[in-house]
Order: structure tokens, then sequence, then C-alpha cells
């Protein structure tokens, strides 16, 4: 399920209600409501994402930094691994 309907529910529920926006786009309630139980989750991991970014910049920045894929996610630790990397 793609996001913007689940924006579209939110953004129109207070008129509508989560009941009927949920039966006219055809999509379950408990869908949307793990959706919005799930949103800090989703910001907590891209600000985890972003700072993992910027860090691997940092290290192929610095001075003497010839290195591929394996050495930029050696140098940034644990939290930085193929699972992380591959999305």
């Amino acid at each position: 399920m793609r996001a913007p309907r689940w924006d579209f529910i939110s953004a129109h529920a207070p008129e509508f209600g989560v009941q009927r926006l949920c039966e006219v786009l055809s999509v379950a309630r408990a869908g949307y409501y793990a959706w919005r139980a799930d949103a800090r989750a989703r910001v907590d991991r891209a600000a985890a994402e972003t700072a993992l970014v910027n860090e691997i910049r940092d290290v192929h920045r610095s001075p003497g930094a010839l290195m591929g894929f394996r050495g930029s996610m050696q140098s940034c630790g644990p939290r930085a691994g193929w699972s992380t990397a591959s999305g």
C-alpha cells in the first residue's frame, strides 16, 4: 500500500471519518491504523539513514579515503551493514 492513500485518509478523516474513507478506497482500517502507529518509527529510520549517509560522505571526503563500499561500511561501524546499505 502506498503512503499517499494513507495520507489522504489522514487528511480527510476529520471530515468524513476513517471508516467511510477506508470503505470508499477499499482498504482495511487496520492497515491505516498500523501505518499511523508506525509513523514515529519511519521518522526515526529516516533520521538514522540521513546521519549514516552523512557519515559515509565524511569518510569519503577525508584525506586518503580511496575506499569502496566495504571500506566505507567498516569505517562506519556495525550499524552500517549490508542490510542497511541495500535498503
